[in-house]
């Protein structure tokens, strides 16, 4: 196993055959329950990143909580959707050839496949509706592009999926569920973020694209990406409580994971983590690469000196997993992306670069994500097979 050096991310090879795959990015996981929700109307924006021809998109109806189990609203929900693509212009989106869909309670349904024509590169918008009883499951607290549009009510939210504004509120405020998967024939890759609220994008700002987190600025600029990221989850917990989730893998080529710092602090040992890091890449049952840890800290994070931050009382443990991954310990990885030197005073100090990369200590604000962006440590190269 080897460091991904940096590659040039202007092409991404082809795979020698057709496979059923994510072919844009923006999709994310829902990780609340807000019970007093009933109704939704969202607008969300995506890029194409295959060239489409036909497409089914794959609606939620459970989330990944903060206690890191997955639950069930309590409730089946109803969904009417459509394609708005160029802006203006709705295709309407069928389920076992309905305009209205029903989604079990605790599961995902996959609309009926729509023949659309849209290029690589181009934007375009799923537009949904729901109804359920029990209330919303959404994406709460991380950031979304201000070209979304999201409008919520207890009584009665108006069907737009087919004409009308959607409200675009500020783009970092509120809630927002964009599709779980947009899947249709492809053989472009299309990569699983998988991880914690790093991986997430808690405390970055969005993009244009929905493109946010450690992780998925760098890779969705270029691939179809589906963010699974969980806050405050930990390898143990994913490996154990991840069924739903994991259904999501099959419809990605690739997978890349930047779990391992909630492990750390709550006291899992050098052993531990390499072990389920190891079980982890077997798991996923795609190429998975690896990724060097992030430090943690107390502090301001405000001096360049570094004066005014304190290492966490785990950090030997984070180099040690961090020194073993890089050493090529976690053997059927395919390989490792280093970001911790990205963000890290210096390799293993435990303190962030300052100011600008942290603001909690914890996570990386928008100048470290763009930072780990420019470093070209996740090409686009580096998912072809």
């Amino acid at each position: 196993m080897a460091y991904i050096a940096p590659f040039d991310f202007d092409t991404i090879g082809n795979f020698p055959s057709q496979y059923t795959g994510q072919l844009a990015n923006g999709c994310q996981i829902a990780n609340v329950l807000n019970a007093g929700l009933k109704q939704a109307m969202v607008r969300s924006p995506h890029y194409a990143r295959a060239t489409i021809n036909s497409l089914q998109v794959v609606f939620p109806n459970w989330y990944a909580a903060t206690d890191n189990f997955e639950k069930d609203p309590g409730a089946t929900a109803t969904v009417k959707a459509s394609i708005e693509y160029p802006s203006g212009t709705f295709t309407q989106i069928t389920f076992g050839g309905s305009v209205s869909g029903t989604i079990t309670d605790g599961g995902q349904l996959v609309s009926d496949s729509l023949t659309i024509a849209i290029p690589y590169g181009a934007m375009f918008w799923v537009r949904a509706h729901y109804d359920t009883t029990a209330g919303l499951v959404y994406h709460a607290t991380y950031p979304r592009s201000a070209l979304s549009g999201w409008v919520t009510s207890a009584t009665t939210t108006p069907d737009l999926t087919m004409s009308g504004t959607v409200t675009a509120p500020s783009a970092n405020i509120g809630a927002f569920q964009p599709p779980l998967a947009i899947i249709g024939p492809t053989r472009r890759a299309s990569v699983a973020l998988i991880g914690d609220s790093r991986t997430g994008g808690f405390a970055d700002t969005a993009n244009i694209s929905l493109d946010h987190g450690l992780l998925g600025r760098s890779v969705g600029s270029v691939c179809a990406t589906i963010n699974i990221g969980t806050p405050s989850d930990m390898l143990y917990n994913f490996l154990n409580r991840s069924t739903k989730r994991r259904s999501l893998l099959a419809y990605c080529s690739h997978a890349v994971t930047a779990y391992g710092i909630n492990d750390v602090t709550n006291g899992r040992n050098l052993a531990q983590i390499q072990a389920s890091l190891t079980s982890l890449c077997t798991l996923t049952g795609l190429p998975t690469w690896i990724s060097t840890l992030s430090p943690i800290s107390s502090g301001a994070w405000t001096l360049e000196d570094l004066s005014d931050q304190t290492t966490h009382a785990n950090n030997s443990v984070r180099v040690a997993v961090n020194d073993s991954i890089r050493a090529g310990a976690i053997t059927n990885a395919m390989g490792f992306i280093e970001l911790a030197d990205v963000v890290e005073s210096s390799r293993n100090s435990g303190k962030w670069k300052a100011p600008g990369y942290t603001g909690d200590g914890t996570h990386e604000l928008l100048l470290a994500t763009l930072a780990i962006q420019a470093s070209r440590t996740l090409p686009a190269s580096l998912f072809q097979r």
